[in-house]
């Protein structure tokens, strides 16, 4: 049993993931029972249930919620979209490799002294 038609996803914080996954431990109720009573899909619960035993509170975090990996991501979007016509690629993955080549060799970047990846790699000799 999924979400209901028309329901929507609620966003919680890894605190309020964590507060849930230990209010399970604590309760004698089924996984799947205490999942659909939040309004969780029960395999999305299942997940936060393993993420939490394997790395705590860590394992709960998106792998974005870092503002500057957000941010990244964003921009990396943006300039897919834009710059490289995403949204007319027949071929997806060859059009990352080519931004990616783009990014390290040609996009200079404004935290490298407006240097490529590649450029401040060489002259700073790592």
């Amino acid at each position: 049993m999924g979400r209901p038609i028309g329901a929507k996803n609620i966003m919680r914080t890894p605190k309020e993931k964590e507060k849930l996954v230990l209010e399970y431990f604590d309760s004698k109720v089924g996984y799947r029972k205490f999942a659909e009573s939040y309004g969780i899909h029960p395999s999305i619960f299942c997940k936060w249930i393993r993420l939490y035993r394997e790395s705590g509170i860590e394992g709960l975090k998106s792998k974005t919620d870092n503002p500057v990996n957000e941010s990244l991501n964003g921009w990396i979007k943006e300039e897919l979209i834009i710059d490289f016509d995403l949204k007319q690629c027949n071929n997806v993955p060859e059009l990352i490799k080519e931004y990616i080549h783009y990014y390290n060799n040609e996009r200079p970047s404004y935290a490298l002294n407006y240097k490529t990846p590649i450029q401040y790699k060489i002259e700073s000799e790592f």
